[in-house]
């Protein structure tokens, strides 16, 4: 104020160190000390009130204001939730465990009635001697007499009750490790955004059997997980995208799938984010990516990125296909780029429908952070089309056991948008067993080359390691 106003002409406080902020721990009730909280109250019609109070605040961790402001008909017994709302937040559900659900009911069904007296028409879930909807002083009043009746005061509070559902959820595991799903034989259909037929998170295990899975939504992929991740197996059934941004299956876990139609009308295939994987055995992939979504500035039909926004851990990305079909109607088969992964393939028939014949491209995109580095296994596997690499990029290609490449390794790439993403070709290696062969369809440019140069066929053009042409081809 005083520099403002031309009183002084030095800041006086400049090189003043401010004081460091204390962080407190956290406060938490013991498993102990939370049991003894809710066997204090007793049968009376208030006792029977609070305990359900009590009970619901510890089974679900929700806010004064949630827990004042909920209705009767916020609550559903049969399928065991409450729905929240404030005036901040949109509403959320939230499930109610066996002792909060037992409470409630009693409570519901018995003694709220009697509390409500001649007030019928009052909607509030909890009310008071009254029959009206009981207050913030009312609930602050009902800890503190509970509190001192435990010898908790003035320790309880409703922030401490949250704390304790909170810790006890995290020490129980309630990050989702070990929880399993298995789901037989159901048809699943959705029409909403963000609506994945299957999902997977927080380390979950899902095991689906022989489903019919089909979803209509953007970024509601038929097989889709979620941060944290899991595992997923699938066997048998169709399963069908048809939204944007909505793949068959969306990777942020190891998912495996046999014999299983996967379809994506669309958006891409497959995508994989970072450190997970997709295993395919014996199944027939259709897609057909016809619009770009998000970041992406490339049509394809496996995609293997990393966003960097924290849904999953950086590291190789791994998708793996043994026996059956793989289908790209538009758009390269596979892309890969701002992350590390490892592509393996064995005895696949791959039809690609679209003109520019593109099998892979390793390449900036339209994210950061990551490096662009592939590597491409084929076992007993015929591959065809033009393999990408850009300038900033690398590539390992390993054909082994009979395996046969029909195409050409450049740099020159540009995207759906006509941009040019790179104009050389980077570190490329390629290494051919003495069963495996490779037939150029347009002069090529790697960096390294292992195997037996006579099992290159040139067909005419030129294969160029570190800008020499290798010698000793058919």
């Amino acid at each position: 104020y005083l520099i403002k106003r031309g009183l002084i002409t030095e800041n006086p406080t400049v090189g003043i160190k401010t004081p460091k902020i204390e962080r407190k721990e956290i406060e938490y009730l013991s498993i102990e000390e939370i049991d003894m909280l809710l066997s204090s109250p007793d049968d009376s019609l208030k006792g029977l009130r609070d305990r359900a109070i009590l009970e619901v605040l510890y089974a679900t961790g929700i806010k004064v204001s949630e827990l004042i402001d909920a209705n009767v008909d916020d609550v559903n017994f049969r399928m065991g939730f409450i729905t929240c709302a404030s005036s901040s937040a949109k509403a959320r559900i939230v499930p109610l465990g066996r002792p909060a659900r037992a409470a409630l009911e009693e409570y519901v069904y018995d003694v709220r009635k009697k509390l409500l007296k001649d007030n019928k028409d009052e909607k509030a879930l909890f009310v008071n001697y009254y029959g009206k909807r009981i207050t913030r002083q009312g609930l602050w009043k009902l800890l503190k007499e509970y509190g001192a009746k435990v010898g908790l005061e003035p320790k309880l509070t409703p922030n401490i009750i949250r704390n304790s559902f909170a810790v006890h959820m995290l020490q129980n595991g309630a990050d989702g490790d070990g929880t399993t799903l298995n789901i037989y034989d159901t048809v699943i259909t959705t029409t909403g955004d963000g609506s994945g037929g299957i999902m997977t998170t927080g380390g979950g295990i899902t095991n689906a059997y022989n489903l019919t899975v089909e979803t209509s939504g953007q970024s509601s992929a038929a097989i889709r997980t979620d941060r944290g991740g899991g595992t997923v197996v699938v066997d048998g059934g169709s399963y069908t995208s048809n939204g944007l941004g909505s793949p068959a299956i969306y990777s942020t876990a190891d998912i495996t799938v046999a014999n299983a139609q996967l379809t994506s009308n669309l958006s891409e295939g497959v995508c994989i984010e970072g450190l997970n994987s997709i295993t395919l055995n014996n199944c027939d992939l259709t897609a057909n990516n016809t619009k770009c979504n998000g970041n992406a500035t490339f049509l394809d039909t496996i995609m293997i990125y990393q966003s960097m926004s924290g849904d999953a851990a950086s590291g190789t990305s791994s998708f793996t296909m043994t026996d059956g079909s793989l289908t790209s109607k538009n758009g390269h088969v596979f892309h890969v780029t701002n992350t590390s992964a490892v592509i393996t393939l064995q005895n696949v028939e791959i039809v690609n429908e679209d003109e520019d014949n593109i099998l892979l491209s390793v390449c900036a995109d339209g994210w950061s952070g990551g490096s662009n580095i592939a590597a491409l296994k084929a076992i007993r596997q015929e591959l065809s089309g033009a393999v990408l690499v850009g300038s900033d990029s690398s590539l390992t290609l390993e054909l082994t056991d009979g395996s046969a490449f029909e195409g050409y390794i450049d740099g020159s790439i540009t995207n759906a948008s006509g941009e040019v993403v790179s104009t050389e070709a980077g570190t490329v290696s390629v290494t051919l067993d003495s069963t495996s062969s490779w037939t150029l369809t347009g002069d090529s440019y790697i960096t390294e080359f292992n195997g037996d140069a006579s099992n290159v066929i040139t067909n005419g053009y030129t294969l160029y390691v570190n800008g020499v042409a290798l010698t000793g081809t058919n």
